[in-house]
C-alpha cells in the first residue's frame, strides 16, 4: 500500500512540474429570431460534432478543452440556409457569439479579443479569396502573405499552417482542375520540412487533408509496386487498412473516405457492392456525427435504391413536334439516354461530345439508339438549345414520373439500357468504350 502511495505522489509531482498543455475555451452566445433548436461546433481534430441545445431564451454554450491549437467551425442550420463561421483557438479564451436574423439576412457575429485568433481568421479569409479565383501564380506568395499578417506570430504553428495551406491549394489545383506546376506539392522543400502525420496539427483542415492525400499516394504506390491490382476496390481497401494502422485516427478516417470516393459504387464489378456497403456502414457506425458521415449515409441509400441491373421503367414523353415517344419504341436495341437541361453548362459542353458519339454510332452501324431527355420547363429555350448544339438525334422532354423512376439527382446523367430492357450502367459519362464493353 505504501509503495502505491509513493508511486501516485511521484506521478503527481511529474504532472505539476510538467503540466499538460491544453487550450481551454468557452463559447457562449444567443440565437435571435431563428427557428432551429441546436447549434453544432466541429473541428478538424475531432471526428464528431459537439452539439449545444438552445434554451428557451436562445442561449447556447460550448466548453472546450483541446490539447492542440485548432480551427473550429460554428454551424447553424443546413443547406443553403446554413450559417457558418470559423474560429481559431490558441490559448485560453472566452468567445461571445450572436446568431441573428435580420432583414438583410441571417448572420453570425463573433466577439474575440485574442489578436492571434483574429490574425488566423484573416489568413483563412485570404485563402478563401484565392479559392474563388483559382489562380496558380499566387503559389509562391501564399506563405509570405500569411506570415506577414499582423499578430499571427512566427513560430512552428504558423509555419505548418501556412505551408499546409499552400501545398494543399497546389495539390487540389493540380488534382481537381488540371493545373500544372514545375514541382508537385509532395516534391517541394515546403513539404519536406513539414512534420508528418502529427496529431498536434490535425486541427488545421489543410494540414489534415494534405496528410490524407500524401498517405493515399504513398500507399497506392506501395500496393502497385507489390504487383497488386490498384483498380480492385477490395484489394486496395484491405491493404490500406493494414498499412494505415499507425496513422492518427483523423488521417486514417480521411484515407478510408478517399478510397470510397476513388471507387464509385456504380463502377464496381458485380459482387463487390456488398463489401463496399459494409465499409460505408463501418465508418457511419463509428462516427455517426461527422459531417462526411451524412454524405456516406446518403450514398448507402443511393446504392440500395440503385436502378442498375433492374428492368428499365417505361416512359412516354413528347419530342419537339409534340409526338409521343416511348421506351418500347426502341426494343431490341441498346438505348443510351442522356438526361440534361438547356440551363446546365456542363450538359451543353457535353452535347458536343455526344454529337461525335452519335456520328460514330451511325458510321459503324452500331445497334444503339441515342436519346436526350431534357428537364426543361421552357420549351422554347429547350428547342433553341437543341438547334444551337446541333442535336440531330432523338430529343424528348422529361416529366416528373421519368425523373423519379430513374432517380435523376444530377445533370448530366447517362443511362445505358441493353436489348433485354435492363439498365446496365448509370453515370455522369458513358463513353464509346463503355458501350463496347456492354455490347460485346
Amino acid at each position: 500500500m505504501k509503495k502505491k502511495v509513493e508511486i501516485a505522489l511521484f506521478l503527481l509531482f511529474i504532472l505539476l512540474i510538467n503540466p499538460v498543455q491544453a487550450y481551454h475555451a468557452v463559447i457562449t452566445g444567443t440565437a435571435k429570431g431563428l427557428n432551429i433548436r441546436d447549434i453544432h461546433l466541429s473541428c478538424s481534430a475531432w471526428l464528431e460534432d459537439q452539439v449545444s441545445l438552445l434554451d428557451p431564451s436562445g442561449k447556447f454554450t460550448f466548453v472546450l478543452d483541446n490539447p492542440n491549437p485548432a480551427m473550429y467551425t460554428l454551424r447553424y442550420g443546413s443547406g443553403r440556409a446554413m450559417l457558418k463561421t470559423e474560429l481559431f483557438i490558441f490559448s485560453d479564451l472566452n468567445v461571445e457569439a450572436d446568431l441573428v436574423s435580420e432583414p438583410s439576412g441571417e448572420k453570425i457575429w463573433l466577439r474575440v479579443s485574442d489578436r492571434r485568433c483574429n490574425a488566423f481568421k484573416a489568413a483563412k479569409n485570404y485563402m478563401d479569396d484565392q479559392w474563388i479565383n483559382k489562380r496558380t501564380d499566387i503559389i509562391e506568395q501564399i506563405v509570405p502573405k500569411i506570415t506577414a499578417i499582423p499578430f499571427i506570430e512566427n513560430d512552428m504553428i504558423t509555419e505548418v499552417f501556412a505551408k499546409s495551406e499552400m501545398l494543399n491549394y497546389m495539390y487540389l489545383m493540380s488534382k481537381n482542375y488540371g493545373k500544372a506546376f514545375e514541382k508537385k506539392p509532395f516534391e517541394r522543400a515546403e513539404f519536406a520540412s513539414l512534420p508528418m502525420n502529427e496529431s498536434f496539427y490535425m486541427g488545421f483542415p489543410a494540414y489534415r487533408e494534405l496528410m490524407a492525400a500524401y498517405n493515399m499516394e504513398k500507399f497506392m504506390t506501395k500496393i502497385f509496386d507489390e504487383g497488386k491490382n490498384t483498380h480492385d476496390f477490395e484489394v486496395v481497401m484491405k491493404n490500406i487498412e493494414e498499412l494505415s494502422q499507425n496513422l492518427p485516427e483523423q488521417t486514417r478516417f480521411d484515407l478510408m473516405v478517399q478510397i470510397l470516393h476513388k471507387f464509385p459504387h456504380k463502377d464496381l464489378p458485380t459482387g463487390q457492392e456488398q463489401y463496399y456497403v459494409s465499409k460505408l456502414r463501418q465508418i457511419t457506425n463509428n462516427y455517426p456525427n461527422n459531417d462526411e458521415t451524412v454524405m456516406l449515409e446518403l450514398q448507402i441509400v443511393d446504392i440500395l435504391n440503385s436502378i442498375v441491373n433492374r428492368p428499365a421503367p417505361d416512359f412516354k414523353l413528347k419530342d419537339e413536334t409534340g409526338t409521343e415517344v416511348s421506351l418500347a419504341d426502341f426494343k431490341s436495341s441498346f438505348v443510351l439516354i442522356d438526361v440534361w437541361g438547356s440551363w446546365c453548362r456542363p450538359c451543353r459542353v457535353k452535347n458536343q461530345a455526344l454529337l461525335e458519339l452519335y456520328k460514330t454510332i451511325k458510321d459503324y452501324s452500331m445497334e444503339v439508339v441515342l436519346v436526350s431527355i431534357s428537364n426543361d420547363t421552357d420549351e422554347e429555350l429547350w428547342k433553341e438549345a437543341i438547334s444551337q448544339d446541333g442535336m440531330i438525334w432523338t430529343q424528348l422532354l422529361a416529366d416528373k414520373d421519368f425523373l423519379g423512376n430513374y432517380s435523376i439527382k444530377e445533370y448530366p446523367t447517362m443511362i445505358l439500357i441493353d436489348k433485354a430492357g435492363k439498365i446496365r450502367k448509370v453515370g455522369s459519362d458513358i463513353s464509346l468504350n463503355d458501350l463496347i464493353d456492354v455490347m460485346y
